[in-house]
């Protein structure tokens, strides 16, 4: 697998929703990249079992973060994360 891994949409209402899921199984980890000016981004990456779960492919981390949106409880964040697939 790739040694880093875009993750686009993480500070929206539903990708933030998703990213915090990841973090909480320890799948991803997130770091501080500060910035000369304004607020301080993020950058995130597989942890150990994040890339052990996800396999050695994109096709086996599209089903991690699948199973993950089909665990989410609430309908309509459901609903409108597989909106944006």
């Amino acid at each position: 697998m790739a040694n880093r891994n875009l993750i686009t949409g993480g500070a929206g209402f539903l990708g933030s929703h998703l990213i915090d899921r990841l973090m909480k199984a320890g799948l991803v980890e997130r770091s501080t990249v500060s910035k000369p000016r304004g607020r301080p981004a993020h950058a995130y990456r597989l942890t150990d079992a994040g890339r052990r779960l996800g396999g050695d492919n994109f096709r086996d981390l599209a089903l991690v973060l699948w199973r993950e949106i089909r665990s989410v409880r609430d309908p309509a964040i459901r609903s409108g994360l597989i909106s944006r697939i």
